[in-house]
């Protein structure tokens, strides 16, 4: 009788040290990749196509050729919404304009007068030099998911 309140006990006490050791080792997984969404706001009109552009260094950015992703979508109600998943968790910019007259060419007039609605994260101006830089525009995707705003201008 003994030798089996021995054994109970014995195994009582495992048990109960397994599971608070597993309770306590366990970590939640890693997340890697993460969904950038971005709604972009004030758009003359639904026509064309706004193109986005994301980019992952000062280097990078706002080069054509150079995006690290680039996607196209459909304005609707003057407004756009995109959503880039599995994405590497990081740094990036976001360049957006809206190609109204579909030539894939983002359209200036004389002397930084845009013919296009254009946009960058955090809503960055450009300067007189050119667009801005990397750090103005600059988001961080730390997370599962990241939503940001861009105000076309």
């Amino acid at each position: 009788m003994i030798r089996i309140y021995s054994t109970v006990f014995i195994l009582a006490g495992f048990i109960l040290s397994t599971a608070a050791i597993s309770a306590d080792d366990v970590e939640p997984p890693k997340i890697e990749n993460g969904t950038l969404s971005i709604n972009i706001t004030g758009l003359r009109n639904d026509r064309g196509l706004v193109r986005v552009a994301l980019f992952n260094s000062k280097e990078s950015f706002p080069k054509g050729g150079k995006e690290f992703r680039k996607l196209n979508v459909k304005p609707d109600e003057k407004e756009a919404v995109v959503e880039i998943r599995d994405l590497p968790l990081g740094e990036y910019a976001v360049a957006m304009y809206h190609d109204e007259n579909l030539n894939n060419k983002f359209n200036k007039g004389f002397y930084l007068i845009f013919m296009e609605k254009y946009g960058f994260s955090n809503d960055a101006k450009p300067s007189m030099k050119g667009p801005p830089d990397f750090e103005m525009a600059r988001i961080f995707l730390r997370g599962e998911q990241k939503t940001i705003t861009i105000k076309a201008q």
